[in-house]
């Protein structure tokens, strides 16, 4: 949202949401599942990629089921760290990949977002 991009998080799926909403050919949606047999993760990317919605899922290995729903997959945990401390190294590779995403979203409109900085900054000092 900070980028001027329409963006939203959800912990589970809002069915209605996904029907109404004109969503389509130019949306990303990014499904983040420890565990990739989880059949609700599933139902999820599949109701997205109908909505012609480009689906990538952060995860664990993922089933044949997902390789199907999913447009991309990006591997980064392993089950056996999931109750040991070694997942906090997992989820702080989560969030380097979304800093990554973010950065290059930033640089991708650099003078867009520099001006829009600016502007900012003016109105916050109008204040």
């Amino acid at each position: 949202m900070t980028l001027g991009i329409e963006s939203e998080a959800y912990d589970g799926i809002n069915e209605h949401y996904i029907v109404a909403s004109r969503k389509g050919k130019n949306d990303l949606a990014i499904i983040i599942s420890l565990f990739l047999n989880n059949l609700y993760m599933i139902k999820i990317a599949n109701k997205l990629k109908k909505r012609k919605i480009y689906v990538v899922e952060i995860g664990d290995t993922p089933t044949s089921e997902f390789i199907e729903a999913c447009s991309e997959y990006m591997g980064i945990c392993m089950k056996e760290y999931v109750l040991t401390l070694e997942m906090l190294a997992i989820l702080a590779g989560i969030n380097y990949v979304f800093d990554i995403f973010f950065a290059s979203l930033l640089v991708n409109n650099y003078h867009k977002n520099v001006n829009t900085y600016i502007e900012v900054m003016k109105t916050e000092k109008n204040k």
